[in-house]
């Protein structure tokens, strides 16, 4: 109850912070007054200008169309995968509901600073399964652990296998460099 209230706040919450960040005039008005008011803060707002800018482009509708789709369809498939997981214990729910799942508790974990979301994001699917989609404890949490396994730490186990693998064929590309940008060894 009054999930889709929350939605609909955190979607408004989202709209607006584009719209603040796309709309230049206060922005530039913020810049302004900055600048005129000398200080430590004056002489930061050139870098303030230059990540602004960078923002405007990162954020601007055209640079989100294609990793907005490229996101549902990733997680679409992530919650598919949680279905698919509950389906083979006998206790899956509905298809939307286990997207649903995967979705709110993927980004509660990436609200948390803490890296994967970890602890929060297995909390959530913990406590969603059993307590809104009706699961058993036992195969809410190995449905869980599996998930976490194939969306977090295969990644993980994968990128570290491919840096190994890169340090040892191209060992010149990853030497130190000192404050000149020149290699320490």
């Amino acid at each position: 109850a009054g999930g889709l209230l929350w939605a609909g706040l955190g979607a408004a919450a989202v709209g607006c912070g584009l719209i603040c960040i796309l709309w230049s005039a206060p922005a530039r008005a913020l810049f302004s007054y900055l600048r005129g008011r000398g200080g430590r803060m004056a002489e930061r707002v050139p870098a303030f200008e230059r990540a602004y800018e960078s923002l405007r482009v990162v954020a601007s509708p055209a640079a989100l169309v294609w990793p907005t789709i490229l996101s549902v369809v990733g997680w679409g498939a992530e919650g598919v995968a949680l279905h698919v997981l509950l389906d083979g214990f006998g206790q899956a729910p509905a298809l939307p509901l286990s997207i649903f799942f995967y979705a709110t508790a993927t980004l509660a974990g990436a609200l948390i600073p803490v890296p994967g979301g970890l602890g929060v994001v297995e909390a959530m699917f913990q406590s969603q399964l059993v307590e809104l989609g009706h699961v058993a404890e036992g195969p809410a949490t190995a449905a869980m652990l599996m998930i976490r396994f194939a969306t977090l730490w295969w990644a993980v186990i994968v990128g570290f296998c491919s840096l190994a693998i890169l340090r040892k064929r191209f060992p010149h590309l990853l030497r130190e460099t000192g404050a000149e940008g020149q290699p320490t060894t």
